[in-house]
């Protein structure tokens, strides 16, 4: 899944959460739903490694959740 997908995929999943206490469905609009999705993915980017010191083959996601963060800033 490309970058710009994942944005419209975490967007889309924001603009229908399910509220707790009702068993009803909330609809979320887009504007919401993509300050969601940046929150999530700004712990996401505070949870990755942004540095690999020993120069290991560890493999870090940062350049793509980096590359998420501009399309979902785009779609403002």
């Amino acid at each position: 899944m490309n970058k710009r997908e994942m944005a419209e995929q975490i967007v889309a999943k924001m603009k229908n959460v399910k509220q707790i206490k009702i068993s009803d469905y909330s609809v979320i609009y887009e504007p919401t739903a993509i300050q969601l999705a940046k929150v999530c993915v700004h712990f996401i980017l505070n949870a990755n490694p942004h540095s690999n010191p020993m120069n290991t083959n560890t493999h870090s996601t940062m350049e793509y959740w980096l590359g998420v963060q501009e399309e979902l800033n785009k779609m403002q």
